[in-house]
Formats: C-alpha cells, structure tokens, sequence
C-alpha cells in the first residue's frame, strides 16, 4: 500500500495547528468568584475594579480571560480554593491569618471604608441606640456577624457582644426578628443591604460608627506571584491615571456612603489602644 506524502504532510500539519492552537492563541484565564446573583452584596464592585486592573495590565502582561464561578462560598473555602487552584484571586478584609494563608497584593481596594461600621437595626430601636454614649453602653447590647470574618476578634477585644453564626445571605433576619440587636456592616454595603432586605423593619442606626484599621485586598494562592505583580500593577497604573478614584467615586452608593461619616455621630475606635 502506497502513502500519499503530500496527504500525509498535510494531515501533520493540520493536528499540529490543532494542537497549538490553546498554546499559541490562548489567553491566561483568571477565576474569581461571583456570588452577585445569590445575595445583594457589594461583590460588583469587585468583579468591576478587577476587570478595571486587568485591563491597565494588557500592555505590559498579555490578553487575559476573566472566568466567573457562579457559587456561594465562606471565605475558608474561598481560600481552600485557591491553594486548590479552583480559583484564582479573591478579594477580602486582611488579617494575619489570611496573609499566612495566601498571597495579599497590599494596595487598599476600598480606602479603609470597609472599617467604617454603622449599624442595621430594627427602626423602633433608635432612641435606644441615640442614647447610648460609650463602648460599654453598647456592649449591653447584641451584635451578630459571621463565623469566620476577621472584624469579630476585633470587636470582641473592644467589649463588645457579638454572637456569630455561619455566614449566609440573611444574617439580618436575626436582627428583624429581635434575636439580636444590631448587625455591624460598612458605611458603602449598609444602604443596598437595607434597601434589599426582606424586612420593613430594618433601618440604618443614625447616631453611631465604629472605625477600626481594616483594609480590604486583592488575595492570590501563595505560589502565584506573577498574578500578583500583573494585580499589583494594573491597580497602580489605574491609580496614577484616575480611574481608580473615577471608578470609586462614581460606583453605587459610594457617595452615599459619604454622607454618612459627615453629621454628628459618635465615632467608637475599636483599635486597640497605643503607647
């Protein structure tokens, strides 16, 4: 049986441009989550300052692809699933641990606004939270927040009585449902989470905020640095250029939020005191 070289020549060379298409014209592929569709969160504005950074990155680090996981996940899997490479960045307030765990690429995502708490309470209560004037006034009362967020230890280390559970969508209900007096949450997630609660009677408390040191990063599995460095540069270059303050400035309730550290409310620190 004779062999038809030029059939033969051929046919190599179409499984060769088959198999180097994925290495010759693929995209890196960056995994996030996106919960947005499951709960009211501020998860958008992340998805959105990403796809900002990644693309003042292109000309220095490449095309890339953003693939989104549709799923709900606490932040103990959320960083299982980075070591697993199931995913690839999240976004999350700092802490020790969390830097130990993973990669953080430490440039600010929300100016320290996210330790800026006001309070989700329920509407008749607030005489009793205008009349409060001190930490200890407020420990008297419950707080709730999730199982495993950073904040607890730092508001418990200040007096405070704060119950958790594991995290889900509707820890508020247990504010509406008088189970616990307040839910401690940022001044630029409060107004959506309030306005999208199942509950009527729910408010944002008008006389208090809690301020501690909390910023919020761009976390990577601990052996991908040259995400980091593509993060760490995209979010510099869209700094030096204005869009970053652009995107801030202009997104959602970011103003809003604003609005509510300017008046006369009581400012508690829970910082811990220093020398």
């Amino acid at each position: 049986m004779s062999l038809d070289l030029s059939q033969h020549k051929m046919t190599s060379l179409v499984m060769l441009s088959i198999l180097c298409v994925p290495l010759c014209f693929g995209k890196e592929v960056i995994r996030y989550q996106d919960n947005s569709a499951h709960i009211n969160s501020y998860s958008p504005y992340f998805i959105g300052l990403l796809k900002l950074v990644v693309d003042r990155s292109v000309a220095e680090y490449g095309e890339v692809e953003l693939v989104a996981l549709a799923v709900t996940m606490s932040n103990a899997r959320k960083f299982a699933s980075l070591d697993s490479d199931v995913m690839d960045v999240l976004w999350t307030t700092t802490s020790a641990e969390r830097e130990n765990q993973a990669l953080a690429v430490k440039i600010p995502l929300l100016k320290g606004m996210f330790g800026l708490r006001v309070l989700m309470i329920r509407k008749q209560d607030q005489a009793k939270f205008s009349a409060i004037t001190s930490l200890q006034e407020l420990a008297t009362l419950s707080a709730i927040q999730g199982q495993d967020w950073p904040e607890v230890e730092t508001m418990r280390k200040a007096g405070l009585n704060v119950a958790t559970m594991e995290w889900n969508p509707k820890l508020y209900k247990l504010v509406s449902e008088g189970k616990v007096d307040y839910y401690p949450r940022s001044v630029i997630e409060i107004h959506d989470e309030v306005a999208n609660a199942e509950a009527d009677n729910l408010a944002i408390e008008q006389s208090i905020i809690l301020s501690y040191h909390n910023e919020t990063y761009f976390f990577v599995a601990k052996h991908n640095t040259l995400l980091a460095k593509r993060l760490e540069y995209g979010l510099l270059k869209s700094i030096e250029d204005g869009s970053f303050e652009q995107y801030f400035n202009t997104y959602g309730n970011n103003a809003a939020a604003l609005k509510l550290l300017n008046g006369s409310r009581r400012v508690f620190n829970l910082d811990p005191a220093t020398e």
